[in-house]
């Protein structure tokens, strides 16, 4: 019950009101109130914003990197070189796609203007590139192969993927009258 009283009382010290009246207990994620002081400023800056709880998460996560980077320095003592210095650790040395490093810049800048209070300013960093992908292309012969080994509605529907470039969901939502035999079409 002591320890219940407490964790009331440290809820309560954080703003969280609960559902008294319906005697529901609070989540757990009001009661974690973070660790290290700059943790605790940007939860305080989360859900003051209403931020949801797996955007506090992620949010969180960054910082703890940030901070891990930053080690043995706080991250109150960042500056905008160090944000820089770690965004394009991410790209070079982490090979971080574009959207990783784009979340993480979202969640730093946060953590040092929101929760910090430290202006940033214009930052200069290496982006990251964007992986290029080739496609894979069968070859005219491959492609006869691998029908020849298909039989009945498997084969005819591989053949109009390859032949009309239809899609998995279009071809199973396919229905007698979509086709117009006398034009030699089919309608999608």
């Amino acid at each position: 019950a002591c320890a219940d009283g407490e964790r009331q009382a440290g809820l309560a010290a954080a703003g969280y009101k609960g559902n008294r009246q319906a005697g529901v207990p609070p989540p757990r994620a009001a009661a974690d109130l973070g660790g290290p002081d700059w943790e605790r400023d940007l939860i305080k800056a989360c859900r003051e914003r209403g931020f949801l709880w797996r955007t506090e998460e992620t949010y969180r996560g960054w910082a703890g990197r940030f901070a891990a980077f930053l080690r043995p320095r706080s991250p109150y003592a960042a500056g905008k070189e160090d944000v820089g210095a770690f965004l394009s650790h991410l790209a070079v040395t982490q090979r971080a796609s574009p959207s990783t490093q784009k979340q993480a810049l979202n969640a730093i800048v946060f953590l040092m203007q929101e929760a910090l209070h430290r202006d940033l300013g214009e930052l200069d960093f290496h982006r990251a590139e964007r992986k290029v992908r080739v496609p894979t292309v069968l070859s005219v012969d491959e492609c006869r192969r691998l029908f020849a080994q298909l039989d009945g509605t498997p084969q005819l529907m591989a053949e109009l993927a390859y032949g009309a470039g239809l899609r998995l969901m279009e071809l199973i939502r396919l229905r007698v009258h979509h086709l117009d035999l006398d034009r030699r079409q089919l309608r999608v």
